[in-house]
């Protein structure tokens, strides 16, 4: 014999994925109405991604709320550098990384700085790997 639930539990699961997010008061997430993406790569090398989504949020006192978001984004690469330039109607960042040292000791770093002009945020975050040769079994 089969029940309702077991024919159905993974459905609900399927049907509510994403729907909801616990870091927002009511407690769900907003629901993409239109979401159009253009991917290119003009040349070697040269990502170009530019992203309209439309979506619609619940807000207690206004009721339902709809808004765009449109992000930009532009990915170099130069020899081994990597660049990656992101504007977004909220924000804009910009990431450079690459290798600092190919020697025995490889050293890869990257540099990423963050504003979010309307809320006068600013981040900056440097982090650095670092992988030593093999020491004979030490």
């Amino acid at each position: 014999m089969s029940f309702f639930n077991d024919m159905t539990a993974d459905a609900a699961g399927i049907l509510y994925h994403g729907k909801y997010d616990k870091n927002t008061p009511s407690g769900e997430a907003a629901f993409k109405l239109w979401n159009f993406s253009v991917n290119a790569a003009p040349k070697a090398g040269v990502t170009l991604n530019h992203t309209w989504t439309k979506q619609q949020e619940w807000a207690d006192a206004k009721g339902n709320v709809e808004s765009e978001k449109t992000v930009s984004k532009i990915g170099l690469k130069c020899h081994d550098n990597k660049w990656d330039v992101t504007a977004a109607n909220d924000k804009w960042s910009v990431k450079a990384s690459g290798p600092l040292v190919k020697d025995d000791w490889k050293i890869n770093g990257s540099a990423l700085f963050e504003g979010k002009p309307a809320k006068e945020e600013w981040k900056a975050e440097l982090s650095t790997s670092i992988t030593s040769p093999d020491f004979s079994g030490v």
